[in-house]
C-alpha cells in the first residue's frame, strides 16, 4: 500500500514566498499527499488572499487559528491531517519535485522508522543556491550535543501525537526539543538526498535574530538541560 503524506504550512504574512512554496508542493512527482496550510493569524491582506484563491485547490486544506507560532500551527494541523505520515514546509522555503517520493522509497526500506530527516541546501532571497548541508547519520549523543536532524522533516503522525507535538511555550529551538523528546522512544534515518530549500535572509532569520548569539546559546543549553534530566542513553 502507498504511504499518503500530510504535508503541513503553518504561515504567517510572508507573501512574497508563500506561492513559491505552495507550488513546491503542488509539483510533487508523488501524487499521494495533501498539503494542510494553517494560517497562523495572518494580517497581510495579500498573504489572506493568496490562501483564500487555494481554498478550492486539489491536494490543499486552509486552516486558521490565531497568531500562536509555528509549531503551535503544527500542532493544530496534525490532529487533522489524513495521512500516516506528516512532513514539514516552512512557507518561505521550497521543496524539491522529488522529495516525498524519495522519502516514500526510505519509508518503504525503513517501516519501522518514525523520523525522517534530509539533506538540504540555503538559497537566497533571489531562489539562488548558496551551499548544500548533507545530512549526518543518526546517532542520539551527537543529537544531544546539537540539532542534526533538520528538514526536510517526516515524522509519523501517531508518533509526533504521542510526544504531544510540539512544545508551544518555546519561541526558539522548539524543532530541536521535539527531536530530542522523540529520539527517547522512536527511530530515526538520515535520508542522504537533498530534499529541501531553506530560504537565507527571510522572516526566519529576523525572527532568530531578537535573539542574539549568547541568548540562543542559552536556549540550547536549556533544552539540552531538560533532555539529560529525562534520558539515559548509553
Amino acid at each position: 500500500m502507498s504511504t499518503f503524506f500530510s504535508v503541513i504550512m503553518p504561515v504567517f504574512n510572508r507573501p512574497q514566498y508563500l506561492e513559491k512554496a505552495i507550488d513546491s508542493a503542488l509539483k510533487q512527482t508523488y501524487r499521494g499527499f495533501e498539503l494542510i496550510i494553517v494560517d497562523d493569524g495572518s494580517d497581510d491582506q495579500e498573504t489572506k488572499l493568496i490562501l483564500e484563491n487555494h481554498r478550492a485547490s486539489p491536494h490543499i486544506r486552509v486552516l486558521s487559528q490565531e497568531n500562536k507560532g509555528p509549531g503551535a500551527a503544527i500542532n493544530y494541523g496534525a490532529p487533522q491531517a489524513k495521512g500516516e505520515y506528516i512532513c514539514r514546509l516552512d512557507s518561505d522555503d521550497l521543496l524539491f519535485p522529488q522529495s516525498l517520493e524519495t522519502v516514500s522509497t526510505y519509508i518503504e526500506k525503513s517501516p519501522n522508522v518514525d523520523y525522517f530527516y534530509s539533506s538540504r541546501c540555503t538559497i537566497d532571497e533571489g531562489d539562488r543556491f548558496v551551499r548544500t548541508f548533507n545530512s549526518i547519520k543518526f546517532d542520539r549523543n551527537k543529537l544531544l550535543r546539537r540539532n542534526i536532524a533538520k528538514h526536510f522533516i517526516c515524522w509519523k503522525k501517531q508518533s509526533f501525537l504521542e510526544v504531544g507535538g510540539f512544545d508551544e511555550s518555546i519561541c526558539y529551538g522548539e524543532d530541536y526539543d521535539l527531536a530530542l523528546r522523540m529520539a527517547e522512544e522512536f527511530e530515526f534515518r538520515n535520508i542522504d538526498e537533498v530534499l529541501y530549500k531553506v530560504r537565507r535572509g527571510s522572516h526566519k532569520d529576523r525572527i532568530s535574530s531578537l535573539f542574539d548569539q549568547k541568548e540562543r546559546s542559552i536556549i540550547v543549553e536549556k533544552i539540552q538541560r531538560r533532555a539529560r534530566q529525562r534520558i539515559h542513553w548509553s
